[in-house]
């Protein structure tokens, strides 16, 4: 089963990220400096079947302490309720470096989150192509 391509960018963070291009169906690898586990989304049967593609913005609330993802939300659809699940399915499963993400507080210091400085913020585009 071919994988989606997955575009990494993490907002309001001075994490730097590279990706290194490989053939189609086959998804970009992410460099990502604190993730130590990051899994690529499988691209859904039914879209690869019927040409969907599409890219998606969604954020990841991680605990900074382990490093574990809590939630995936959708910030921006990729046009595809499939497309989306896969992307979520995937992310859920990233680990990053304990104690190394910033925190919520220091990325967005107007946020009112009562778990503001336990847990970091990622927003992750995911670019789903057929090539």
């Amino acid at each position: 089963m071919p994988r989606a391509m997955l575009s990494v960018l993490l907002a309001a963070s001075s994490l730097l990220i590279a990706s290194a291009a490989q053939s189609a169906p086959t998804p970009r690898t992410p460099k990502l400096a604190h993730a130590v586990f990051s899994p690529q989304p499988d691209y859904p049967h039914v879209a690869w079947v019927n040409s969907w593609e599409g890219t998606g913005v969604f954020v990841m609330r991680i605990q900074i302490k382990s490093g574990r993802v809590k939630e995936v939300s959708v910030s921006r659809s990729t046009g595809h309720k499939d497309l989306d699940a896969a992307a979520i399915a995937a992310l859920k499963q990233w680990r990053f470096q304990p104690n190394v993400l910033p925190s919520i507080r220091k990325i967005l210091p107007h946020r009112v989150d009562p778990l503001a400085a336990e847990d970091s913020l990622a927003r992750i585009p995911v670019t789903f192509v057929i090539r």
